[in-house]
């Protein structure tokens, strides 16, 4: 009578945790290289976003810094270093000013992230 033998199939204890190290591994690794991805984007959109708002904010000041109806005291008044009120040719009182890390047009949020605001303006008087 021949005995035949049946091989089980499987894998043995030292086969699964060598399997089990070189994927934590290999998780280990992918999961540090994805999450250098991920900081670099999020990093990008935000210097994009703070550009944007920056170059806006700018913009939108300037063309409205050249529509001062005089450049008297009335019309024009600095009453900090930080904050700018005056009066267009359309008498609309406009004020700029930094509350915060916020950069405010009459109160409105205009641009996020201001932490340096200063307005100076320089008086020429031009003789006849």
């Amino acid at each position: 009578m021949m005995l035949l033998r049946h091989k089980q199939g499987g894998f043995s204890l030292i086969e699964m945790i060598l399997v089990i190290t070189i994927l934590s591994i290999i998780t280990a690794v992918g999961s540090r290289m994805l999450s250098g991805a991920f900081n670099a984007y999020f990093t990008g959109r935000d210097i994009i976003d703070a550009e944007w708002q920056g170059r806006y904010a700018m913009q939108r000041i300037s063309r409205e810094l050249r529509d001062v109806r005089t450049a008297t005291a009335a019309d024009l008044n600095i009453a900090s270093a930080n904050q700018i009120t005056f009066t267009d040719n359309s008498a609309n009182v406009i004020t700029y000013a930094r509350n915060g890390n916020t950069l405010e047009r009459n109160g409105q949020p205009l641009a996020d992230g201001v932490t340096v605001l200063t307005f100076n303006y320089i008086q020429s008087h031009i003789s006849p």
